[in-house]
């Protein structure tokens, strides 16, 4: 991994305020070729999944987001990590820079060829100094490896100012306590961590899903050193993890910079008209946030939309489909929809006296990380559905009305907190996912139907060859969302070996673990766990099913 020093912060743009870090992966024409699109994509979103998850796990603020997945014309035979990652830097690699552009990518990911199958390794740029100038090296890259989750959040976290635990490297920058940490009495290490230090003392160190962070323990153990504490370790020293480890604090400090290396935020104008539709209507800086150009385009699923005051017109969305990341109304502005559908992947926020007028048409409230509602009186939806079948969490910052229908999607949890919510339609709850608190609901409509599905299945997987994409007996896959972390990604296989689906553990393979997609569970519910356990020897099957909850 490489430190790079560079001098000035980025000042403060509408959009990008370090709660998102914007993600492009490109992979080498090599890679393509040896393991195929569909497989990459799966990496990838189990790749962004274990980093999400090891930000919750460490109370860090930030998220990462996909924004483009690229196969980019590059032949990395026998070029090594230190090759490669000079030449995605410098713009050798073709479109590379192009398509961060086009894509808002604050940091980008290069994925070559995986040279040894029971080694995954990536390289990294180090954002030593909170910088601007930083954006120009903002890249990594990484073997395509099936069990490289863990990787891919380790080389962005040196994109975003994390050194390795104090036995391997004793860099002070950007803090103190910018490293990771390793303990090898309580036999763990965490992301940043190499395992060097147990490796050398002979014990077994493994990689936990977590950031250093001292607020924190595992197995009774604080996960890092509160910084001041201690930072004269030497390389290779005995008492190496007594010194400052807090990574989680170094990434909510190196947010906003991160996050402001690429604007995201796309401004209506209303130039030309309130046709929502119409590019003409629409402004979006495009490259380093400190030099970018103009383009006019209507607004992505990965774009930050910007409705300001003082526009001379403002948008009407009357037909097909719009989207928005985040959805922001500034005070005095306003948005019109009389049709069509707007799906919204990010919060939605009406600021001051900015007002949303829905008469006709739905929104959809869409993303794969928690969202907010905050709307203004006298706003009001027409129909609005919560959730796109994926699991996750919407919360209600203001009370709510909603004219036409409100329906709540399967795998959704919506809090409503202490608000109320005004509902003039049906009220359709399609997976029990109203967290109703203390909250008023009041049906103001004329003819209304309340449905609520009173219980559902959170996850229901049988690792079907359709899930997993087929097992092969050597190559790991596994249904989408799912995570997995073992030494070598072949603890657990997915897909089909038999004629039914299952996910395999060989008799002679590491201990993994295996991560299903996130659940949110409510106080007063009952679950049900259960699953099937088969263990073949020689020809003979022993059958165990274990049900943890009420026996169906």
């Amino acid at each position: 991994d490489t430190d790079l020093q560079t001098v000035g912060p980025l000042a403060p743009t509408a959009a990008d305020d370090g709660s998102l870090i914007d993600i492009l992966v490109l992979y080498s024409t090599g890679v393509g070729t040896d393991v195929g699109t569909a497989v990459v994509e799966g990496y990838v979103d189990q790749f962004m999944a274990y980093t999400n998850l090891s930000y919750a796990n460490s109370n860090i603020d930030q998220r990462v987001m996909l924004v483009g997945l690229e196969e980019v014309t590059y032949d990395d035979t026998g070029k090594d990590l230190n090759t490669t990652l000079g030449d995605v830097t410098i713009g050798n690699v073709p479109n590379a820079h192009t398509l961060r552009d086009t894509y808002h990518a604050d940091l980008v990911v290069f994925l070559v060829r995986q040279t040894n199958p029971n080694s995954c390794a990536g390289l990294a740029w180090v954002q030593t100094v909170v910088s601007g100038a930083f954006e120009d090296t903002g890249y990594s890259t990484m073997n395509a490896c099936s069990f490289g989750s863990g990787v891919f959040a380790h080389e962005l976290g040196h994109n975003m100012g994390a050194q390795h635990d104090w036995y391997v490297n004793t860099n002070p920058n950007p803090y103190t306590y910018a490293h990771g940490h390793i303990d090898p009495t309580a036999g763990f290490r965490t992301i940043m961590s190499y395992s060097n230090k147990c490796n050398d003392l002979a014990v077994s160190c493994p990689r936990v899903a977590y950031f250093s962070n001292p607020n924190l323990t595992h197995s009774g153990a604080p996960m890092g050193i509160p910084g001041g504490t201690k930072s004269d370790c030497t390389l290779g020293s005995a008492n190496s993890n007594t010194c400052d480890a807090d990574v989680h604090l170094t990434f909510n400090n190196t947010a906003v910079n991160t996050s402001r290396f690429r604007p995201s935020g796309i401004t209506w104008t209303g130039d030309t008209n309130t046709d929502w539709n119409n590019a003409n209507n629409w402004e979006m800086p495009e490259g380093y946030n400190g030099n970018a150009g103009t383009v006019n385009r209507v607004p992505r699923q990965i774009d930050n939309v910007i409705i300001p005051s003082g526009a001379p017109r403002y948008p009407t969305l009357s037909s097909g489909n719009a989207y928005a990341r985040e959805l922001i109304i500034e005070t005095g502005a306003q948005l019109t929809m009389n049709g069509g559908t707007l799906t919204v992947y990010g919060d939605w926020t009406e600021e001051g006296t900015g007002q949303f007028n829905g008469t006709a048409g739905t929104v959809i409230m869409g993303g794969a990380l928690d969202q907010t509602i905050t709307q203004n009186n006298p706003s009001n939806f027409h129909h609005l559905q919560l959730g796109d079948g994926s699991t996750q969490t919407i919360g209600l910052a203001s009370n709510l009305d909603v004219n036409g229908d409100l329906t709540f999607n399967s795998g959704v949890r919506f809090e409503a907190s202490n608000r109320t919510l005004r509902v003039g339609g049906d009220w359709q709850d399609d997976g029990n996912g109203f967290s109703a608190d203390t909250s008023t609901v009041i049906f103001d409509g004329a003819t209304q139907t309340a449905n609520k599905i009173t219980s559902t299945n959170l996850i229901n997987e049988d690792f079907s060859e359709g899930d997993g994409g087929g097992c092969d007996c050597f190559s790991s896959k596994l249904p989408p969302g799912w995570i997995r972390e073992s030494a070598d990604g072949h603890g657990w296989l997915g897909g089909e070996l038999t004629d039914s689906g299952e996910a395999i553990r060989w008799d002679n393979s590491p201990d993994a673990w295996l991560f299903t997609t996130a659940v949110r569970l409510s106080v007063g519910v009952t679950y049900q766990i259960s699953y099937e356990y088969e263990h073949y020897f020689n020809g003979d099957t022993d059958v165990l099913t274990v049900y943890v909850g009420n026996n169906p």
